[in-house]
């Protein structure tokens, strides 16, 4: 069997930067590919294949054009036995999450969103952490994930 079948053969999970990420945050995609696999996060990524999740042809109005790349992403991660899928994008996650379901029939893969995959597996390994001074953090919540998802 070769190594295109045995992938295909595999449920997976799937890191997928979204746009913005991909095309102009390069160091924060590569930070999170560091990340994961720090934590054990097993993830494939599919950079010449996948295309925009849609949203922004949606909001400009083109839902036919939106619901045809949903469709090619729907087939290339089928093709790939994409079971799950994660990203740091909230626009992306929206999208996978509430918009793919009532565009895409069929639609059946689970997209979570990099803050949780990344607490999931820092709860298991916090617990071996220790920590020699206390500091602030900051988080920004995007509106796309804090309100719509």
């Amino acid at each position: 069997m070769g190594i295109t079948e045995w992938f295909k053969g595999q449920g997976k999970t799937l890191y997928y930067p979204g746009c913005l990420t991909k095309g102009i945050l390069k160091q924060e995609l590569e930070n999170y590919k560091t990340i994961f696999n720090k934590l054990g996060i097993d993830f494939v990524m599919l950079p010449n294949d996948e295309v925009c999740c849609g949203l922004p042809v949606l909001n400009a109005g083109h839902k036919k054009e939106a619901k045809k790349l949903a469709q090619k992403n729907f087939d290339l991660f089928k093709k790939y036995n994409i079971k799950r899928i994660v990203t740091n994008c909230p626009s992306c996650y929206h999208t996978f999450n509430h918009l793919y379901p009532e565009l895409i029939k069929g639609w059946n893969i689970e997209t979570e969103h990099v803050t949780r995959a990344i607490l999931s597996k820092l709860k298991d390994k916090i617990k071996n952490l220790n920590f020699e001074q206390e500091e602030v953090v900051c988080y920004h919540d995007p509106c796309h994930l804090g309100r719509y998802s």
